[in-house]
C-alpha cells in the first residue's frame, strides 16, 4: 500500500505515531473552524434563520469538513518526517 510513497518498510506503531496527532489536531481545528463560521453565520443572519436549520448546518459542516481535510493534507507530511519515515524521491522527467 505505502509502495509508492515511502522508502523502506514502515511499520505500524510508526504509521500510528504520525497519524494519529495529525487526526487529533486537525479534528480540534475543524471543530474550532465550525464555531467560527458558526459565529459569523449567526451575525450575518441574524433573526432570519435559525441555527438548527438544515440550510445552515450544511454549510457549517462543509467548512468544517474542509478545514479537517486540509488540515490533515497539509500535516501528514511533515508528521510522518517527524517519526522517521522517509519519503521516496519524486521521479524525474522523461
Amino acid at each position: 500500500m505505502t509502495q509508492g510513497l515511502f522508502e523502506g518498510n514502515v511499520d505500524l506503531h510508526t504509521a500510528l505515531t504520525a497519524i494519529l496527532p495529525t487526526l487529533i489536531i486537525s479534528l480540534v481545528v475543524a471543530f474550532a473552524v465550525g464555531r467560527l463560521a458558526r459565529r459569523v453565520l449567526v451575525s450575518i443572519l441574524g433573526e432570519q434563520l435559525s441555527v438548527t436549520s438544515p440550510l445552515v448546518r450544511g454549510p457549517l459542516r462543509l467548512f468544517s469538513l474542509a478545514a479537517f481535510l486540509l488540515c490533515s493534507a497539509v500535516l501528514i507530511f511533515p508528521a510522518f518526517e517527524l517519526a522517521g519515515v522517509e519519503r521516496k524521491p519524486p521521479p524525474r522527467g522523461h
